[in-house]
């Protein structure tokens, strides 16, 4: 199958790659200012601009795919450069090879992995697809139900080396990773790899029947309602992923780039003949500032408004490709430069490959023969993968796409996807403790940093009696070796009951809990914690967030009691179910997603779908216009 490739977006898959590799070299010895700070801090927007491109290309090249046909790609695409990287790096991280070995390494696997490639083609791709899939069904079920059980420690120190080995490579390969919280990566720029694939296996299923069937609408309204609904739905993600250890791996809230990839792909000749007369050159630099100069606003953002940044980003960078993508545009010449535009071919080898060899050249050089090298090098690994073990993708068989047709997106799909995301929103928002006991959060205040030498003394007053627990929102900053004292204290400050651990142990724990013997008769009683950072270092901190609640103490009830008295279970069962509501970021999630759900619940509604919006609108309008007239 042939491909159509545009050079523009190439080249702008080029500056991309450009970007997403500055922000991996240490810049040691250059002057530190305002374009340096712009240089290494948009790695993540040229991950934007890859996400969006992908969305586009998926729509203008496969509108209506067959799924398992379309997954068969994606993979065949995705997973075997990467595979190589997997099994390469699992070998070197854990051996001191030299650095010529560690490149002749991933040569040689990528020479082994063409031959087994050859071997699988003789295979129907479906099957290979639908194993590969089950395989990272089996491994997230298996890490989640099973690998969470054991404590960290005991995976770490008491299974053997090879088998830790075989595990990690395990999870990272079929990009299972979110779905633990202890596994780490073999390498921290794969991130991105496992949003691209949640797009790929959803993107047949839903994407295209959604924009299909808005699309046969032809209904400008239909499409903008689908647009602005979409906007606080994807902010939304972003603070369920952040309460949901290992998803925030996926930084869920950029899905919003493939949703506009696939948006502008679905409708580009609209979109062309609206923008058109958009050729003035130097609106393109005045997008390219925008686009890189957001994430510089951060220092100047409270958190809570941090992800509007990438979500209204998308606007300027859909208009840049909306442009580059129009036949003989100004725009295009500029970046259909041969340079740009070989970058952008071998982007994703190059994205693949270039912190090898980062940590590979940052040992012996430094400053600016650190940053030439280090593009020379990556450029010439990636492009010896490509020809080893990417292009034979591009001589396999046509992709089945189907005829564009009108049909209908399946009601059952929406109330499912909408049920799953009312769950997935009241689970997350649950506080993590055990069914059987009471939470009660304490009024929020303003989030502070822990240092040594400097205790906090938060104090609350006991709601039930049978207190066992108390649990805070801790964040390590930079703990370093230092410990971490929790002390739950009486109405005097007088110690009742202590525990330490080291913060340097917290990765994603959402709530720290501190545990001591139930207080039985602690009803309304006055008590506090104390916070104490002890370190030798005195720039370790550790931060408590208390954005939604200080601290939540927690009391545990009996069982048997409980089943015995039927009133009591009524408060308990009453109690556990509206947890979540008092959570004021339950709220805001719920009402965030909400408009999105209620867009496609009434899209696919039988009845109503039958209803041109606009023509629905039009004659009320009409209607009510005669009425009054006539009265």
């Amino acid at each position: 199958m042939s491909i159509r490739r545009s050079a523009p977006l190439d080249g702008l898959r080029g500056i991309a790659i450009i970007t997403v590799i500055l922000n991996h070299i240490p810049l040691v010895g250059f002057p530190r200012n305002q374009f340096m700070d712009v240089l290494q801090a948009n790695g993540k927007v040229g991950v934007c601009i890859l996400f969006l491109l992908t969305g586009f290309l998926m729509s203008w090249l496969y509108p209506n795919p067959s799924a398992i046909s379309f997954w068969s790609r994606r993979y065949a695409r995705l997973f075997p450069s990467f595979l190589v990287m997997v099994v390469s790096l699992s070998l070197i991280n854990n051996n001191h090879f030299h650095p010529i070995f560690q490149l002749l390494l991933v040569l040689g696997i990528a020479v082994l992995a063409r031959f087994i490639w050859e071997l699988c083609l003789k295979i129907k791709p479906r099957f290979l697809t639908i194993s590969f899939i089950g395989l990272q069904i089996l491994t997230a079920l298996w890490y989640s139900f099973y690998l969470l059980r054991i404590p960290s420690p005991v995976f770490y120190q008491t299974w053997s080396k090879n088998l830790q080995i075989f595990i990690t490579a395990l999870v990272n390969g079929t990009l299972t990773l979110p779905f633990g919280n202890y596994i780490g990566q073999i390498d921290g720029v794969y991130w991105s790899l496992v949003t691209e694939v949640s797009f790929y296996l959803l993107y047949p299923i839903l994407f295209v029947p959604i924009f299909t069937q808005i699309n046969h609408q032809k209904s400008f309204l239909w499409k903008s309602l689908l647009a602005i609904s979409t906007i606080p739905f994807c902010w939304s993600l972003y603070f369920i992923s952040q309460r949901t250890p290992g998803f925030s791996l996926m930084v869920p809230h950029l899905y919003i780039y493939f949703i506009a990839g696939v948006t502008i792909g679905s409708n580009l000749s609209w979109f062309q003949s609206k923008l058109k007369n958009i050729q003035n050159p130097w609106l393109l630099f005045v997008l390219f500032f925008i686009i890189f100069s957001g994430p510089l606003l951060y220092p100047y953002i409270s958190p809570f408004l941090q992800p509007w940044v990438s979500l209204i980003l998308v606007f300027p960078l859909g208009l840049l490709v909306i442009v580059l993508s129009t036949p003989n545009s100004s725009w295009g010449k500029l970046l259909d430069q041969k340079w740009l535009v070989t970058l952008g071919k071998y982007s994703y080898s190059l994205y693949l490959t270039h912190a090898l060899c980062v940590d590979i050249l940052q040992k012996y050089l430094g400053g600016f023969s650190l940053l030439l090298v280090t593009f020379a090098l990556s450029f010439l690994l990636s492009w010896c993968l490509f020809q080893i073990i990417e292009k034979p993708y591009y001589l396999l068989p046509k992709l089945t796409v189907l005829p564009p047709k009108p049909s209908r997106l399946s009601p059952n799909m929406i109330y499912i996807f909408s049920l799953v995301s009312l769950v997935v929103v009241y689970l997350v928002y649950r506080p993590p403790t055990s069914l059987f006991t009471y939470v009660f959060p304490a009024q929020p205040t303003p989030s502070f940093i822990l240092t040594p030498r400097q205790p906090v003394i938060l104090p609350f007053v006991a709601a039930r009696n049978n207190l066992g627990m108390v649990t805070s929102h801790l964040l390590n900053l930079n703990s370093g070796d230092s410990t971490l004292s929790l002390s739950l204290l009486d109405s005097q400050y007088k110690p009742i009951s202590q525990n330490s651990f080291r913060p340097s142990e917290i990765i994603e724990n959402r709530f720290h809990p501190l545990g001591f013997p139930l207080i039985s008769d602690s009803l309304n009683k006055n008590y506090a914690i104390k916070y104490e950072l002890i370190s030798s270092d005195p720039n370790s901190q550790v931060k408590l967030i208390t954005d939604e609640s200080t601290l939540n103490s927690v009391y545990f009830v009996d069982k048997k009691s409980l089943f015995k008295n039927p009133s009591e279970l009524f408060s308990w069962t009453i109690a556990k179910i509206s947890e979540p509501f008092y959570n004021p970021m339950f709220w805001f999630c719920l009402f965030s997603i909400l408009p999105l759900l209620s867009f496609l619940l009434w899209f696919t509604n039988p009845f109503l779908a039958k209803l041109h919006l606009t023509h629905f609108l039009y004659t009320k309008v009409v209607n009510l216009s005669r009425v009054r007239i006539r009265s």
